[in-house]
């Protein structure tokens, strides 16, 4: 295996792990809820306090990765997310989980844009197609193992093991980062502690709106659903989980057959509006005419939703390519 396989291999490792963690804790909420003896509502920053540590410090990844290092800051976020989730399985108390899922939101928060900023530049621009495809594998299996694993992990074991489930995953990343990984210096020219710049372009503003609502209807539909499949229906844990599979792999099938059949037409509003439009269509007409298999739509959504967000940063990269790679330069 050549280094910049290495590297690509280390990266979706890091990427797994990161969107995995997203809603892998919140086929467990019902179990929670009763452990802890908290409300959904408050359930619902279990799920948010890995994505607020995740936001805090993206913007950060940059300037942090010229100061010490992209290896070792990808070694330092690996171990900062093993530590919180070790700690969020033996939390007791919701405060303590929360302030365990943050600091594992901020070590995962890292994980992706150090893997694209040590993996991007190995890929000559032809050749990248090959790995945004690889990532978005990636993208569309870790959404549907993530239940999956979870609900089988809450039937056989306790919510607790919904957390230590990453840490194997996290311990081969770790080793495969320091046998694999070159230390990488800074760049010559040295980068803002945090620049806004961009946000200058009104074209940008719109889109990361967009960008917010999407991802957050999503996530929104899976936090509830994944309640109330269990808590209304009745379901187990393990076949809400069961759910998400066949969905994500419809999903992956359709992002596959998206070139070969709307690339020819060379119509924006053919390719790039009326398939996701499409897909959403189906999950109302779905909606509107089933009761609880309707849950396989739910559960089936983030899978879906994924895969527009890494459509559209793959649409941003070549809306702003000054600001996408600047390592590459």
């Amino acid at each position: 295996m050549t280094y910049r396989h290495r590297v690509a291999t280390v990266f979706l490792f890091g990427f797994f792990l990161d969107l995995i963690n997203m809603f892998i804790a919140s086929i467990a909420f019902p179990a929670i809820s009763r452990a802890l003896a908290v409300s959904v509502s408050q359930l619902a920053w279990v799920s948010n306090a890995y994505i607020l540590g995740l936001t805090v410090v993206v913007p950060f990844s940059a300037w942090l990765s010229e100061r010490w290092g992209a290896k070792r800051l990808f070694l330092l976020s690996l171990g900062l997310f093993s530590l919180g989730a070790l700690a969020a399985g033996l939390a007791n108390s919701l405060s303590e989980l929360i302030l365990w899922r943050t600091l594992q939101g901020m070590g995962g928060g890292l994980l992706i844009p150090l893997g694209q900023a040590l993996t991007w530049p190995l890929f000559q621009p032809h050749e990248r197609a090959k790995l945004s495809a690889a990532v978005m594998l990636v993208g569309l299996l870790a959404p549907a193992c993530s239940p999956a694993i979870g609900g089988l992990l809450v039937g056989a074991f306790s919510w607790r093991w919904v957390f230590y489930a990453s840490l194997p995953v996290a311990l081969l990343t770790f080793v495969l980062a320091v046998r694999w990984l070159n230390d990488t210096p800074g760049p010559v020219r040295p980068t803002r502690f945090l620049s806004l710049s961009l946000l200058a372009d009104p074209l940008l503003r719109f889109a990361m709106l967009i960008y917010l609502c999407v991802p957050g209807m999503f996530i929104g539909v899976n936090v509830v659903g994944m309640y109330y499949l269990q808590r209304v229906t009745g379901m187990a844990p393990g076949a809400i989980g069961a759910l998400m599979v066949p969905w994500s792999l419809a999903s992956f099938a359709r992002h596959h057959f998206y070139r070969q059949i709307f690339q020819p037409l060379r119509a924006p509003a053919a390719g790039r509006h009326r398939l996701p439009a499409s897909g959403d269509g189906d999950h109302a007409a779905a909606e509107d005419r089933c009761g609880q298999p309707a849950g396989a739509v739910d559960s089936g959504l983030y899978a879906d939703g994924r895969r527009r967000q890494l459509m559209q940063q793959h649409r941003a990269k070549q809306r702003f390519p000054a600001y996408a790679c600047r390592r590459d330069a």
